[in-house]
């Protein structure tokens, strides 16, 4: 049996992760009664939440509007204990993610660029070198830094976490292989996760990554830890006892792994921890497919709960997962419920 290693919190010993890359508004347009759910999103948006909701201390480095899209973001992430002093707000349009559920059964989900009135969703806007150097002298020291964009800034800001210590997480969202500071991003990062697919599966001994995880969906992971082995392992996945939608599975996934390690360094983690870890993590991923949203979980499970719920779910009990517990957030009647922009009669 697997076993859970609790993050260990004390007083001032708490774990801080800082991150750069995609915060955004979920709008989940659900397939019940035509429910929308306005909700905190972005991979780094989630794995960020997520830690916070474990226990750790929290900083996304990232840019969002100055509206009511943005408020709603923060919000959310504030709820959960997350620090937004380095988001930075501006007059650009908070990003968006749309995401449709089906009727299928079981559900699938899929993300849209536009809106049912044709308007293109407002995209994340990068966080700049300039900005980075502003606040570099405040930015706390981290145990883990993460990040999912292949970006100037992001790669500054992990190299300089990087000579402070700081275990590096990169999961990207595209990665253009071949390319000066992606490929950079890799090769500073200790731990890399990526879907299945993308070209930098092929690039690891070009690279040498530390930790390269790849997720294949409902086909399980293979995952190498070059510092134990230069052979691939495979893990399938748990059994789910319902699915309401895959949606941040990968970020669970993330922040069960980095919860896990606690920023330990990886090549000092033993094979059989780092083995823990990521089951923990598709754990996680599993029981958080019985819900709607990236971080559906989290609005109806406290985290000692969940814990419970994992641990039963590793030792191969049956669990009843309680009702989601679903809202609609927001009434806009001059606005597209959808994206926000203002329909024009």
């Amino acid at each position: 049996m697997d076993s859970l290693v609790p993050v260990c919190i004390m007083d001032s010993l708490v774990p801080v992760c800082v991150g750069t890359g995609s915060v955004s508004l979920d709008i989940i347009h659900t397939n019940n009664n035509n429910k929308i759910l306005y909700r905190g999103g972005g991979p780094c948006g989630n794995v960020l939440t997520v830690l916070s909701y474990f226990g750790w201390d929290t900083y996304p480095v990232t840019r969002l509007g100055l509206d009511y899209e943005g408020e709603l973001v923060m919000e959310d992430m504030e709820e959960w204990g997350v620090d937004t002093r380095f988001v930075l707000g501006e007059h650009n349009p908070s990003p968006r993610i749309l995401q449709y559920i089906t009727k299928t059964d079981p559900p699938s989900h899929s993300f849209h660029v536009r809106c049912e009135h044709g308007f293109w969703v407002p995209r994340p806007h990068p966080f700049t070198v300039k900005h980075f150097a502003e606040i570099t002298p405040k930015l706390p020291a981290t145990n883990v830094f993460f990040f999912d964009e292949s970006t100037t800034s992001a790669l500054q800001m992990a190299k300089h976490f990087k000579k402070l210590g700081a275990t590096i997480y990169f999961e990207p969202l595209i990665f253009k292989p071949h390319n000066g500071v992606s490929d950079e991003c890799v090769r500073v990062a200790d731990i890399v996760k990526h879907c299945e697919g993308q070209s930098i599966g092929n690039e690891h001994d070009a690279f040498d990554i530390p930790l390269e995880i790849v997720t294949n969906g409902a086909k399980g992971l293979r995952y190498r830890a070059g510092f134990h082995s230069d052979s691939w392992k495979s893990l399938g996945v748990y059994p789910a006892s319902r699915l309401s939608g895959a949606a941040g599975s990968g970020d669970w996934l993330s922040a069960g792994v980095i919860s896990m390690l606690s920023g330990v360094p990886v090549h000092k983690v033993s094979a059989k921890k780092l083995h823990n870890a990521i089951r923990h993590g598709q754990a996680l991923s599993t029981l958080n497919c019985g819900f709607l949203g990236a971080r559906g979980i989290m609005y109806n499970v406290s985290r000692n709960k969940l814990q419970d719920m994992v641990r039963s779910l590793q030792s191969g009990k049956q669990i009843t997962l309680p009702e989601d517990n679903l809202a609609n957030q927001s009434k806009f009647a001059s606005k597209c419920k959808t994206c926000f922009c203002k329909v024009m009669h």
